[in-house]
């Protein structure tokens, strides 16, 4: 029942975030009814991320001399040291954290030209929550801005700020019969909080020592993830203590790899 109603609101889940993902888990339930599921794929996809990230590192590195110091080394950023990351991994579980994998899995299709499967991972991303449009967007801006595909860089922008704008305000309203947002996604206000939005940006590129800011064509990829908290009202989506940074925290270790390339 839990997957069908949203606990406290008694709505269908999907007016809250939209997540049909989430439902493919239900699947175990019939087996062992546990909440430890949830527990099980979020260890099983951030172990996993951690290979795509070590693949993604070895194909763009392969020209590199001493490549293993740089592939390790990103390695160990992941699972050690980047602490908005490792925030996002042990705080509560959120479908959101399951996309990450599946995100380095999209842009790694990217590079190797396989566009069918690339496509379908990028929907398939879609389902595990509302602002995973960000993602089409800042793959769309990369995909422009370094001239890999004008039309497919157009594309993927247009379809990221489309979705957002239909989840947001015409799929989730329908699922909560037009009940007013309780999660406050639909609260924009940049100005609220600026120096708390400072200091997230500080701590979210300080690990990398700030090399995104003059790399633009790759860190745009980052870019829209990240923005959506910046023009939020603010609280606890402008510190990196919870699940928020799990999509820019990937997106910035994929830009990262391609910085250091």
């Amino acid at each position: 029942k839990g997957f069908l109603f949203h606990s406290y609101f008694n709505v269908n889940p999907l007016g809250d975030h939209f997540v049909p993902n989430i439902f493919l888990l239900s699947i175990f339930y019939f087996f062992h009814p546990s909440p430890l599921w949830l527990l099980y794929a979020k260890a099983i996809t951030y172990a996993w991320a951690g290979w795509e990230i070590f693949c993604l590192a070895n194909e763009q590195y392969f020209r590199i001399r001493h490549k293993n110091i740089f592939v390790y080394t990103i390695v160990i950023m992941w699972f050690c040291w980047y602490s908005p990351l490792l925030n996002s991994v042990s705080s509560e579980f959120h479908p959101s954290s399951l996309a990450i994998p599946f995100i380095i899995l999209s842009y790694r299709f990217f590079q190797k030209d396989k566009w069918i499967l690339f496509f379908i991972f990028m929907i398939f991303i879609l389902g595990f929550k509302d602002h995973l449009g960000a993602v089409w967007i800042g793959m769309g801006l990369h995909i422009l801005f370094t001239q890999k595909g004008k039309y497919l860089g157009t594309l993927l922008t247009i379809v990221g700020i489309t979705w957002t704008y239909l989840v947001l305000f015409q799929i989730m309203p329908y699922f909560r019969e037009d009940l007013a947002a309780w999660n406050g996604i639909n609260s924009v206000d940049p100005f609220n909080e600026v120096w708390n939005k400072l200091k997230y940006l500080i701590l979210l590129f300080f690990p990398f020592g700030f090399v995104h800011i003059f790399f633009l064509k790759q860190s745009i990829l980052a870019a829209p993830a990240i923005g959506i908290w910046i023009i939020s009202f603010g609280g606890l989506m402008v510190t990196t203590k919870y699940h928020y940074d799990d999509i820019p925290s990937v997106l910035l270790f994929i830009s990262f790899i391609l910085i250091c390339k």
